[in-house]
């Protein structure tokens, strides 16, 4: 008796959902869909980070420097945070901004924000803006053309190491670049 009135629901289900079409179905058109940043792609994008000359290339959201002689037995790297999605160079397409973190060993840590265009669903990496050591990114999001950064940096009056000055940062992105506007 209980499986005939199951099969009996069931199969007033299927029929109810032919019968009766719903009206405010999601229609998505896959022809007409923009390329988007993932951010597996990001994870895996090859970045301007800092001074250097060339491409940094992460894998799975981290770069290991190789070592040599320069380096001791300490490690250095970079590593994929997050992303904040956005419109910056006026197409249609979304980019992201990416927050990178750069470690040479012992307790400093150097957050970058960078900006990264979508060139039809390929991360193009533009130039890096690098915070102060150690700074705490809280927030970061864009009113109109310019993004704004929620911060913890450290007070010149607090102690070592200690963050305790909260402060918001203008950005804007001009010539390739982020530039402080504030």
């Amino acid at each position: 008796m209980l499986k005939t009135l199951r099969f009996l629901f069931i199969l007033f289900f299927i029929i109810s959902s032919f019968t009766h079409p719903q009206k405010n179905k999601l229609k998505i058109d896959s022809s007409k869909s923009l390329p988007i940043l993932t951010v597996e792609s990001l994870s895996n994008a090859q970045y301007r980070v800092g001074n250097y000359l060339n491409l940094i290339r992460l894998y799975d959201g981290a770069y290991v420097y190789p070592m040599g002689k320069q380096y001791s037995d300490r490690d250095f790297y970079i590593i994929y945070d997050r992303q904040t999605y956005c419109k910056l160079d006026g197409d249609d397409l979304i980019d992201a901004i990416v927050i990178l973190w750069e470690k040479f060993g012992g307790s400093e840590y150097w957050p970058y924000i960078v900006p990264v265009l979508n060139k039809n669903g390929v991360p193009y990496s533009l130039k890096s803006f690098p915070l102060p050591d150690r700074t705490e990114i809280k927030r970061i999001y864009k009113k109109n053309s310019i993004i704004y950064l929620e911060l913890v940096v450290h007070d010149k009056d607090a102690p070592p190491f200690y963050r305790s000055k909260n402060e918001t940062w203008k950005l804007k992105l001009e010539k390739n670049e982020f530039l402080r506007i504030d």
